[in-house]
C-alpha cells in the first residue's frame, strides 16, 4: 500500500551530520517554491520564515536548515519531523576539521591556529559541547524560537531533546547508518528514490584521535553521549519493525546508488 505523503515536513540539519548531502536529497523530493530553506543567514532566515505570512508557511512542504527545536511549529497542519544524528566523538572532530581547513568559512581565521584541546574548550560555535542537545532541547537565543541558543547545558536541557526525540523524531537517523535512514524516510514520506553524492567533505583527511582528544571530546558531551545512545536504540527498534522485504530493498537501493555515484563520478 502507498503511503500518503506527509502535509508538511521539517528537518533539523545538525551540523556535521550529512545535512548537507540529505539537503540535496531532499530538495530533489519537493517542488522549489514549496521549499523554505534557511541558508547562510541563519537568524535572519529563521525570523523571516517565523514572520512570513500564513499563506506563504501553508505552502512550505519542506522547512531545512539549521534552526533549534520548536520552528516546525509555525507550520500549520500535521508536519513530520527529521533530524539525522552521529556519534559525538566523530562529528565535533569533523566539525573542527572542516573549520580548520576551510579558508572560506568566517570563522577559520579563529580556529586554524588552535589544537583539537583549544577548539574543545574554546567552543566558538556552540557545537563542540552537547551540540545535539542544545539544537534538540529547543535551547534559543534571547526567546527567539528557532534561533539556536548560547547558554551551557544541563541536565534539564538533556531531558527536553531527550523528550522531543521521542516524541516528536520517532524516524530520527544516524549518520552512521545513513543508507538505512535513506530507506526508512523514503518509505515513510512516499518519496522517490533518494540517490546521492557525499558533499561537504573535510579539506583535512582525519587522523585517528589520542586517547586524552577522546576523553576530553566525550567529557564535553557527555549529554549528546546519552542522546545519541536513546537515537540508537529508536533506530534499531524502528528497523525491527520492517518487512523482509524492506532488507531487500536496502540492499537493492545501495548497489543503485553505488551506480549512480559511479556514473556522476564518470560524467565529470
Amino acid at each position: 500500500m502507498i503511503k500518503k505523503a506527509p502535509q508538511h515536513i521539517a528537518f533539523l540539519h545538525i551540523p556535521k551530520a550529512g545535512g548537507m548531502t540529505l539537503r540535496h536529497i531532499l530538495k530533489r523530493q519537493y517542488e522549489a517554491d514549496a521549499i523554505f530553506e534557511i541558508g547562510e543567514d541563519i537568524n535572519g532566515d529563521i525570523e523571516r520564515f517565523r514572520t512570513a505570512r500564513i499563506t506563504e508557511r501553508h505552502r512550505t512542504k519542506l522547512l531545512m536548515g539549521h534552526m533549534t527545536y520548536g520552528l516546525h511549529r509555525f507550520l500549520p497542519g500535521a508536519v513530520t519531523c527529521l533530524t539525522m544524528l552521529r556519534d559525538p566523538v566523530s562529528r565535533v572532530y569533523s566539525e573542527y576539521r572542516f573549520l580548520s581547513s576551510n579558508e572560506n568559512h568566517s570563522l577559520y581565521s579563529t580556529i586554524a591556529p588552535l589544537t583539537y584541546h583549544q577548539y574543545l574548550e574554546l567552543d566558538p560555535t556552540r557545537q563542540a559541547g552537547n551540540g545535539q542537545t542544545r539544537l534538540l532541547s529547543g535551547s534559543t537565543y534571547g526567546n527567539r524560537i528557532g534561533v539556536p541558543g548560547i547558554e551551557p547545558m544541563n541536565e534539564t536541557h538533556l531531558n527536553r531533546a531527550l523528550d522531543h526525540l521521542k516524541r516528536d523524531y520517532p524516524l530520527v537517523g544516524l549518520l552512521e547508518r545513513f543508507d538505512e535512514t535513506l530507506m526508512l524516510w523514503k518509505e515513510q514520506c512516499n518519496w522517490g528514490y533518494p540517490f546521492y553524492e557525499i558533499k561537504n567533505i573535510s579539506e583535512r583527511p582525519p587522523r585517528a584521535l589520542d586517547a586524552s582528544e577522546i576523553e576530553h571530546t566525550r567529557s564535553k558531551n557527555r549529554f549528546d553521549l546519552v542522546l545519541y545512545q536513546e537515537a540508537l536504540e529508536l533506530f534499531d527498534a524502528n528497523l525491527k519493525k520492517q518487512s523482509n522485504s524492506f532488507h531487500w530493498r536496502l540492499k537493492a537501493f545501495t548497489l543503485l546508488n553505488k551506480t549512480y555515484r559511479q556514473l556522476k563520478h564518470y560524467g565529470r
